[in-house]
């Protein structure tokens, strides 16, 4: 992984841009080129400075996102004038819109967390202002989980349960948005009863895709683990709540079978994806006519990238249980992978999931192995390896594959070595991260490979990693 490169704040910007206009009589666009110019030069990383300021006259220098929030936070929060509020937050929107660091910059030259929050509660009888409010606040935590307090958690929590389909779908993002990389939020709000609320929403909405949408990215937001402050998370937990107490796999599943939009189908299969954490959950999702639905759907959207990926993901967590395995390749899943791996051979994405995917569905079954190979499995495999040769991802999983469709099956080897599979896998292992998996697959090809036995039972320290 590469080390971050180096850093300055904004403060540093904003002098330098002021002296090349002081010292050396440089027009402000030109300050503001030749200061971007000089720290890129030092090797300075810029992502994180706002580099559209304003020069006044006098040389002095202002940020629009920094008026705009002083301005609005300046404003009375009980008595003022909607049409103007409404205006000034849409310019708010706009700037927080353009990077992280306009959003980080405004949160700490203003108040403007506090005063949006503010404004929320106060234009409660105000539906049209009320919407604007809640899309500047989305616009304005993205990125910024931290800002969020128990406080407007509560207050999310309530204006999602109105009955207002803008509002919900609104204070149902804001909710994604302070779950993303904070497990304090997660928790929090689950302690509120933020699960069965959220499906109550679904079962309230589900004739709207924008809610049906951000339900499904809620859901997903309360199984990840992206905090790296804390040591653990309650991921697994989350998802087992979602599944059994808001019985949300039957409720996906039976939106996903009264809909055929692209978007709406891709948002439920990848949130099942991430709720099939136990067996029985597995089998679960076969049982309520998700495997059929799934091969289905993915028949006949079988250019669809997103969709395919998708389901692609969500065969593989769901292979992992034998009985199911089974299940996948006795219909013409194994056929339908190959397909779709040879119409979107460009996506990093769809060729990891289809190798991890036939990777699963062979480990310890030759029968599987065998309806793979007819399927020309291996050779799909091979080719992601050829267009995707510095992918961590598509490589390990290749690997994998690989392995799985020789193991038990040692006939396999000619077929797959014929195609120049020993090549591949030599190249693999000098992909980070995939050294192991490709020295275990050149062994099972019976290839020359120099394995390093890194402990002999004596005393004495362990080898290291090559």
């Amino acid at each position: 992984m590469s080390l971050p490169g180096k850093r300055i704040v904004q403060s540093t910007f904003d002098e330098v841009v002021r002296e090349n206009i002081e010292d050396l009589e440089l027009e402000p666009q030109e300050a503001v080129a030749d200061a971007i110019e000089q720290f890129k030069a030092q090797g300075i990383e810029l992502n994180n400075i706002v580099t559209d300021l304003e020069i006044t006259d006098d040389g002095s220098s202002w940020h629009p996102v920094v008026k705009f929030a002083e301005k609005l936070c300046s404003h009375d929060k009980e008595n003022f004038d909607s049409a103007a509020i409404k205006a000034l937050l849409d310019k708010i929107q706009t700037e927080c819109d353009k990077s992280l660091a306009h959003r980080v910059l405004a949160a700490k030259s203003t108040p403007l967390f506090a005063t949006l929050i503010a404004f929320a509660k106060s234009a409660s009888g105000n539906a049209d202002l009320s919407v604007t409010v809640l899309q500047t606040l989305s616009s304005f935590i993205n990125g910024q989980p931290d800002l969020v307090t128990a406080d407007a958690m509560k207050l999310f929590l309530e204006i999602s349960e109105s009955e207002s389909p803008l509002l919900c779908l609104y204070a149902v993002r804001l909710i994604k948005l302070s779950c993303v990389m904070h497990e304090e939020n997660r928790q929090t709000f689950v302690a509120s009863g933020l699960v069965p609320q959220l499906a109550s929403i679904l079962t309230a909405h589900k004739d709207s895709c924008d809610i049906i949408k951000e339900v499904c990215q809620a859901f997903r937001s309360l199984t990840l683990d992206d905090d790296p402050r804390v040591p653990f998370c309650k991921a697994h937990d989350h998802a087992k709540m979602i599944v059994l107490e808001a019985e949300a796999l039957e409720l996906l599943l039976d939106i996903a079978k009264s809909y055929d939009d692209d978007v709406v189908l891709a948002e439920i299969f990848a949130t099942l994806g991430k709720l099939a954490v136990r067996n029985e959950f597995c089998q679960r999702i076969v049982d309520l006519g998700g495997l059929d639905l799934m091969l289905r759907v993915l028949h006949n959207n079988v250019k669809n990238k997103v969709i395919v990926t998708n389901i692609i993901g969500v065969l593989k967590v769901i292979a992992g249980n034998d009985d199911v395995k089974v299940a996948v390749t006795k219909s013409d899943a194994p056929g339908i992978i190959v397909e779709a791996m040879d119409h979107h051979q460009q996506s990093e994405a769809l060729c990891a999931n289809s190798c991890a995917c036939l990777a699963t569905i062979s480990l310890r079954n030759p029968h599987n192995v065998k309806r793979i190979m007819e399927c020309h499995g291996h050779t799909a495999v091979l080719q992601c390896m050829k267009v995707h040769p510095n992918s961590t991802k598509v490589q390990k999983q290749a690997c994998l594959a690989i392995r799985n469709l020789i193991a038990r099956a040692r006939e396999n080897c000619d077929a797959i070595l014929a195609l120049g599979a020993e090549e591949l896998v030599n190249q693999a292992m000098y992909v980070p991260e995939c050294r192991d998996e490709a020295k275990a697959a050149l062994r099972d090809l019976g290839c020359k490979v120099e394995l390093t036995e890194r402990w002999k039972g004596e005393k004495g320290e362990i080898l290291k990693r090559d």
